[in-house]
């Protein structure tokens, strides 16, 4: 029944076998298969269960909170009015460089703005909250009241948002929120003056020297997680097992990238390239 499938992607006759199959189809054998998975969820448990490696923080730490203290943290559609203080952030990766910033606007005019480099791994996701997180330490230290918080980045807002977020970074910076501090969502790039200086001073924190903070997607000590085989198969290449029988039939046997697969018989008038295209036999 395993065959089915495979033949039916792979348009081959019926007598190719299993070891042509998957490798044509670019599916890695049972076992190897079931490697790569424990592998990635290895990785998935270390980094939800491993809160700092060495200078690296981990962004995904898990600490559970009992129900009743996981507070939810409302957001409301910005009106664009600049009363008080309002506190722009922003932030994106720009070609491998990852930044996020922040300026705060009082009555209209800048007051002060800031810039973070982030590390090179990092995602856009972390860079909002990062950005998020900064400058709700910054209304903190002033000590300002009646700040709106305008944030271009949606996820961000319903994570802070959700009962059931576990991720200790959104969970302490929910503690942080107090009824001082107003949460506001904008659509990027919508010629509001206020955002794109914040966009501005984002893409000028991409070009930092300084990197502000570490993070490791993987906290594996020295390990490698496999990734999914793609469709050319060539990560199972140097998996393959030695040819370990003869071919005294005449026919061309199929040949992958210079490995013979055993116990494959092929038609004269139908073979296979190294690049996985049947032709005709001229």
């Amino acid at each position: 029944m395993l065959r089915i499938p495979p033949l039916g992607i792979s348009k081959i006759y019926k007598t190719v076998s299993n070891e042509a199959i998957r490798v044509l189809t670019g599916s890695p054998p049972l076992d190897i298969k079931a490697s790569i998975e424990k592998e990635t969820l290895d990785s998935i448990v270390i980094s939800k269960t491993t809160l700092e490696n060495e200078d690296f923080a981990n962004f995904d730490f898990e600490h559970r909170l009992p129900p009743w203290q996981n507070k939810m943290t409302n957001w409301k559609f910005y009106n664009q009015e600049m009363d008080g203080d309002n506190i722009f952030t922003d932030g994106s990766r720009i070609e491998d460089k990852v930044g996020c910033a922040f300026v705060n606007f009082r009555h209209g005019i800048e007051v002060e703005s800031r810039k973070i480099r982030l590390s090179d791994g990092a995602t856009v996701f972390k860079a909002e909250v990062v950005a998020t997180k900064e400058a709700v330490e910054y209304i903190r230290e002033k000590d300002m009241s009646n700040v709106k918080l305008i944030s271009v980045s949606r996820s961000a807002l319903m994570a802070l948002n959700s009962p059931t977020e576990k991720r200790k970074t959104i969970n302490s910076m929910k503690e942080r929120i107090n009824g001082n501090i107003d949460l506001y969502w904008v659509k990027a790039h919508q010629s509001i003056i206020r955002d794109e200086e914040a966009d501005t001073l984002m893409k000028e924190a991409t070009r930092l020297e300084r990197t502000g903070y570490f993070f490791s997607d993987v906290l594996l000590a020295g390990r490698h997680v496999p990734q999914e085989p793609d469709s050319s198969a060539r990560q199972l290449q140097p998996l393959l097992p030695p040819p370990q029988a003869d071919f005294p039939l005449k026919q061309r046997p199929t040949q992958v990238r210079g490995h013979v697969l055993p116990n494959t018989i092929v038609s004269p008038n139908y073979y296979y390239t190294p690049g996985w295209h049947s032709k005709k036999a001229k």
